[in-house]
């Protein structure tokens, strides 16, 4: 199995697109089936189907990731592949995104988290061995230029249950 794309609920489709540019993702209006629906695709061959939630993110939180009280179901984060993850938090610090969190190196996996203007969760992480030396640096090509997604971490009711 292998994932074709990500579907986003946002509050603002404009924000959001411009925050997947700056992820190297680029607009495919002629892939659109429905005129309320942007879809994007990054350079390793994800879309991201991009729709209008019914409303915006109240007072800045994310309802799966920042209640430590209340753990919901769902998916709580998607994660890329990078070949390098310090070059990868250079990168996106040098286009003002914010990094929310870190794994810090410890056995064979390192990895930043960033969250999107609706506070979803991000990964970029690297899991195998060292981390590549990149003399030409990040690039937006290298999200998930190995694979598309490395993972999504899923929260679920009955941790016991079967499928």
């Amino acid at each position: 199995l292998d994932y074709h794309h990500l579907g986003l609920a946002v509050g603002d489709i404009v924000r959001s697109c411009s925050f997947f540019e700056k992820l190297g993702f680029q607009n495919y209006p002629e892939l659109c089936v429905k005129e309320s629906v942007i879809v994007m695709k990054s350079s390793g061959g994800l879309y991201v189907h991009i729709f209008k939630a019914d409303r915006p993110v109240e007072d800045e939180l994310n309802l799966l990731m920042d209640f430590p009280d209340k753990k919901y179901p769902g998916h709580t984060h998607a994660s890329f592949t990078v070949p390098s993850v310090p070059a990868a938090r250079e990168f996106l610090e040098s286009l003002g995104i914010a990094i929310s969190g870190e794994r810090k190196p410890m056995g064979r996996l390192r990895a930043v988290f960033v969250r999107d203007p609706d506070r979803t969760t991000f990964e970029f992480e690297k899991n195998v061995g060292e981390d590549d030396s990149l003399p030409g640096g990040f690039t937006p090509a290298m999200v998930g230029n190995k694979r598309r997604m490395d993972h999504v971490g899923i929260r679920v009711r009955d941790p016991e249950a079967r499928l």
